[in-house]
């Protein structure tokens, strides 16, 4: 009695085997891509500092990552501007463990090479850079991208529908650990402070 050997599969059932698994792989790498960055990104919470002064932030971030916070602070508490831009002033330091840096920018410093110190008034007006399309000087296409610092707002909603001004900062720590920041006014006064933790 002889052996038979196995029927070898036609081209067209293999065709038709790729076909139907190369669609289910796309769906999985695709929802994949799209769960993972959300399941990656911190856990930001907001916290009310005070009377005027609320702040998003990190639960938690990561050495050598960069995190943002954004600041939301009423008029009242930086001058009483009315929006102008040399009438307001607010100040943020920051420290951190023993021998720990923490670098901050945003887009209004980072467009001119700078970062952010204990010294540099966050509220300044807008950074105007003039780009030019096809690269011919007053051809006629030249427009002005302005890069800000703060922004005024005469409705913040996260100061309860006040005027006020809102901003983000960019940090990077290279140590794990406890980096308090700390938002002063004109005449060095602290308005309030809080913690992030680095890890």
């Amino acid at each position: 009695m002889g052996i038979t050997k196995p029927r070898k599969k036609s081209r067209e059932f293999i065709k038709m085997r790729r076909k139907s698994i190369v669609p289910m792989v796309l769906a999985v790498a695709i929802a994949t891509l799209i769960v993972t960055p959300v399941l990656a990104a911190p856990s930001e919470k907001f916290n009310y500092i005070s009377d005027g002064l609320v702040v998003r932030h990190p639960q938690k971030a990561n050495v050598g990552k960069p995190f943002n916070i954004g600041i939301y602070i009423s008029d009242s508490l930086v001058g009483n501007s009315g929006g102008d831009y040399d009438l307001a002033v607010l100040h943020i330091s920051v420290s951190g463990p023993e021998g720990s840096t923490c670098i901050m920018w945003n887009d209004w410093f980072e467009i001119q090479g700078l970062t952010i110190g204990e010294n540099d008034d966050l509220i300044v007006p807008p950074y105007g850079v003039m780009v030019d399309p096809d690269g011919t000087p007053d051809s006629g296409d030249e427009y002005i991208v302005y890069y800000y610092s703060m922004e005024y707002d005469e409705c913040v909603s996260k100061l309860g529908d006040v005027s006020g001004w809102t901003g983000n900062v960019v940090c990077l720590a290279d140590m794990a650990g406890p980096y308090t920041f700390t938002l002063k006014a004109a005449d060095g006064g602290t308005i309030g402070y809080f913690t992030v933790t680095v890890r």
